[in-house]
């Protein structure tokens, strides 16, 4: 053989071995990203089961076994708090105490409305709220 026809040979063998180390690192490349894919969705399932048992956890605090919604024995109203309602099934407010008792006087909330208050978001019948229908 020439030296040309080494030096051919010589560059095909080179740019042969530079496709195949191409070609192993583009592999490893996937191989990490699907490596940090599994990974970040691993963590967004524990995340997403952790949040699932929470809430589980809350619903069953809050339901008796027959699924009716447990009531605490009474709430004292702090002045200062605020209120949601759902008199007719659609959420409004938020509202001060003392504009709640005003609608519980004009008959706008009855005893078995839900309320909540803004800062702990736990939902109640209003009769469990002292002072609220006096």
């Amino acid at each position: 053989m020439t030296e040309t026809a080494h030096g051919l040979e010589a560059r095909a063998t080179a740019t042969e071995m530079m496709v195949g180390l191409a070609s192993i690192l583009l592999l490893a490349t996937w191989h990490v990203l699907l490596i940090a894919l599994a990974a970040l969705c691993a963590g967004i399932a524990g995340a997403w089961f952790c949040f699932r048992r929470q809430l589980r956890k809350q619903e069953r605090a809050t339901t008796s076994a027959n699924g009716v919604l447990r009531q605490p024995d009474s709430v004292r109203a702090d002045p200062q708090s605020l209120w949601f309602c759902a008199p007719d099934g659609l959420t409004v407010g938020p509202y001060s105490f003392e504009q709640l008792q005003a609608m519980a006087a004009a008959g706008h909330l009855s005893l078995g409305d839900l309320i909540c208050r803004k800062e702990d978001q736990r939902w109640m019948e209003a009769r469990c709220v002292v002072g609220l229908f006096q």
